[in-house]
């Protein structure tokens, strides 16, 4: 992905900043911060999905039409076929939410981001203190380390030094893998058991509507459906984006100055 310059530039303004100093934050309140940024991602990435999925199921829809002795107005076969691609379109929107919580109610949701986060975080603090404890320094620096990586294990209260370079990049890329892993999960297991489903009852619907043209107006109408690219979830998968790496990991430290706690209540 693309760097953007401005935020390329503020992130290194802000390591240059934080660098400077060790301090501590509460990992409860950050975790709970960074996951509901991500969540509203999710919420986008789902809102993208959703009219991509709206606009394949809409594309896969042709209505034709035959030659009549007494032809309607062309004006008025346009304007049918303009409403009812608007109204599949409102019709599958409308139904993806119900669908996307059946198979994924939790694992996206900003409690279970929140527990991921706190998890990672916990093993980068882990992973700093053993780093510390094998080498050959002496009892009191490494005590001093190890007081100082994770202050109190109850309170969740840790040092900055669990989102140093280069654990900010591994939260990074940790919780690039969980989104894209439920993501993917989430969206195929629907194109197998939810998508089949609704394009038979837009089709129905959409017939239905063409029946009750002919009958008022003598037009005979057609209904062609492509079914593979209406559920073909290649193409719903690609509308998930992550959020640029810049971005994010801009976000880890910025959630971590607002989780921040006194030095006197660390210590």
């Amino acid at each position: 992905m693309r760097w953007s310059f401005l935020a390329w530039w503020l992130l290194e303004v802000f390591a240059v900043i934080v660098s400077a100093e060790d301090w501590h934050l509460d990992l409860s309140l950050y975790s709970q911060l960074l996951s509901t940024h991500l969540a509203r991602d999710v919420d986008t990435a789902f809102y993208t999905m959703s009219k991509q999925i709206s606009t394949q199921f809409r594309d896969a829809l042709e209505v034709l039409g035959e030659e009549q002795l007494e032809p309607v107005s062309p004006v008025d076969v346009q304007i049918l076929k303009r409403q009812l691609r608007g109204a599949v379109g409102s019709y599958i929107e409308d139904k993806l939410p119900t669908a996307w919580n059946r198979h994924d109610p939790y694992t996206l949701s900003s409690a279970s981001l929140a527990a991921y986060i706190e998890k990672t975080v916990l093993e980068f603090c882990m992973m700093e203190n053993n780093k510390y404890g094998n080498t050959d320094d002496d009892e009191d620096q490494h005590d001093t380390i190890n007081t100082t990586t994770i202050i109190d294990h109850d309170s969740k209260v840790i040092s900055t030094q669990c989102l140093d370079e280069p654990r900010d990049r591994q939260l990074l890329s940790a919780i690039d893998r969980y989104i894209n892993t439920h993501i993917q999960r989430t969206i195929t297991a629907m194109a197998q058991d939810e998508l089949p489903g609704l394009l038979d009852t837009t089709q129905h619907q959409v017939t239905d509507v063409l029946t009750h043209f002919k009958r008022m107006t003598g037009c005979q109408l057609e209904l062609e459906i492509n079914r593979n690219q209406a559920i073909a979830v290649h193409t719903v998968v690609e509308a998930w984006e992550q959020p640029t790496n810049e971005a994010l990991l801009y976000a880890i430290h910025q959630y971590a100055q607002s989780a921040r706690v006194a030095t006197d209540n660390a210590s």
